[in-house]
């Protein structure tokens, strides 16, 4: 139930937020909710449940039962929580629980930027907010979330040096933040967090941030301590936030592993299992507890066309094969995520994930079971067509698979494999029906 901003009874939370949730989502298999809508709820043999939460005239929230040791994955997609159009978008809530037990989850987008004494940096591009209740004991919770590359502009923010803030017992504390994957304009982050509060998306903490001084309401700068006039040190690299070792979540991102914009020339789109993209063991350590991972990838670009009155259009079509195998059965789940780069903009294809206890090897095709690198119609395909009809072009375009194993929620390692295809479109003669078409082929 919504209460006034200005309700004295309400909690400090209460009165940040301009943007409220209101719909309860209870996990227990199928269930019915509100209208005939139903959500369901997948769980696998780590633990992991899956829940989608349906938007509500103020926002989105759901409501979970989370066994102990266990992990909730609570996604926020299609939701006005999820809009990064102004500030952040809250795309998934992965939630681990030492103890469990009922957990009620509300996610609030919006924050009024003015019920914030200070920001954590000189630059933040919004807030994001999750508040909860219940007698559940969160271990630790890993966040999703997208901005805008406009937002990112507009706070002088540069998009590889987002940090997710959380604002705990009054003091603002950097997460670990990483960046996934940049689509049409939009990037994806990833950040773990201890708990759950308010939070501010801004960028890394500086020492000029920590030296920069207050302003008291009148908007001077309050007298500064003086310094020392002895030259600084440069012996010692600047302090870093301690990493996190709280666990990624399940599902998404990691990532949920981090990807980006980045892509490889080399590769191999064939071979043997063993041999063909084969990433190898990881790196960070020889414990003979931690499976060692190998990857294979082979891809395999088609391209078709498709009649239009406008001439012509190109549909570009692939797939992606490969299998994944660890030397212990002691993973518990696998999640693969596959993203394709022009080597400007990446775009996040497929993100699955499945139960693997007991087992060392899976193909990709069995836990992504959409394994399409590519499909583009209209608009979106005509980058590819040829201005000169007969002209032949040639692309290129890299596939990069990420796949990461967990034991129950603790990720156990991620290997990324990555390949560069090459395809070529060759343009026909237009017909007189004025439709045009194109045979293409992988080199």
């Amino acid at each position: 139930m919504d209460t006034p901003d200005t309700d004295d009874d309400a909690g400090p939370l209460d009165r940040l937020f301009t943007k409220r949730t209101a719909i309860v989502v209870v996990v227990a298999g199928i269930i019915a909710l509100g209208a005939g809508a139903g959500i369901t709820s997948t769980f696998f043999d780590s633990g992991v449940q899956q829940v989608v939460a349906q938007d509500g005239p103020d926002g989105a929230s759901a409501s979970v039962s989370i066994a102990d040791g266990s992990t909730a994955s609570v996604s926020f997609a299609g939701t006005g929580v999820a809009e990064p159009t102004s500030g952040a978008g809250l795309r998934r809530l992965n939630v681990s629980v030492g103890r469990g037990g009922d957990l009620d989850l509300s996610g609030v987008s919006k924050v009024d930027e003015t019920a914030v004494e200070s920001p954590p940096t000189n630059r933040t591009a919004g807030y994001l907010s999750i508040d909860h209740a219940g007698d559940a004991e969160i271990d630790s919770v890993t966040f999703t979330f997208e901005v805008t590359e406009s937002t990112l502009a507009q706070s002088g923010i540069d998009p590889g040096n987002v940090t997710l803030h959380r604002l705990d017992d009054g003091e603002w504390q950097p997460l670990e933040t990483a960046l996934q994957s940049s689509t049409n304009g939009v990037y994806t982050y990833q950040a773990v967090s201890p708990g759950l509060s308010v939070f501010a998306v801004g960028d890394t903490p500086t020492d000029a941030d920590a030296d920069a001084p207050d302003r008291d309401e009148s908007g001077e700068d309050d007298a500064a301590e003086p310094t020392s006039t002895e030259p600084p040190e440069t012996t010692e690299p600047p302090s870093e936030p301690e990493p996190s070792t709280a666990t990624p979540e399940a599902e998404g991102a990691t990532d949920t592993s981090d990807m980006d914009s980045e892509t490889s020339a080399d590769s191999n789109t064939g071979g043997d299992d063993d041999s063909s993209g084969s990433s190898g063991a990881p790196s960070g350590g020889s414990d003979s507890t931690d499976p060692v991972f190998t990857l294979s990838v082979a891809t395999e670009p088609s391209i078709e066309s498709v009649d239009d009155d406008r001439g012509d259009v190109d549909v570009v079509e692939g797939e992606v094969d490969g299998t994944a195998t660890w030397s212990e059965p002691s993973a518990t789940e696998i999640m693969i995520t596959v993203s394709i780069s022009d080597g400007t903009t990446t775009r996040e294809l497929r993100e699955a994930n499945a139960s693997v206890t007991n087992q060392t090897k899976v193909a990709l095709e069995d836990v992504l079971e959409d394994t399409r690198l590519l499909y583009l119609t209209g608009v979106e395909a005509e980058a590819f067509s040829v201005a000169i009809d007969g002209e032949t072009r040639t692309y290129e375009r890299t596939v990069t698979v990420n796949v990461t194993l967990f034991r129950g929620a603790e990720e156990l390692t991620t290997v990324r494999d990555t390949e560069t295809l090459d395809f070529t479109v060759t343009n026909e003669a237009a017909s007189g029906s004025g439709s045009g078409g194109s045979n293409a082929g992988a080199e």
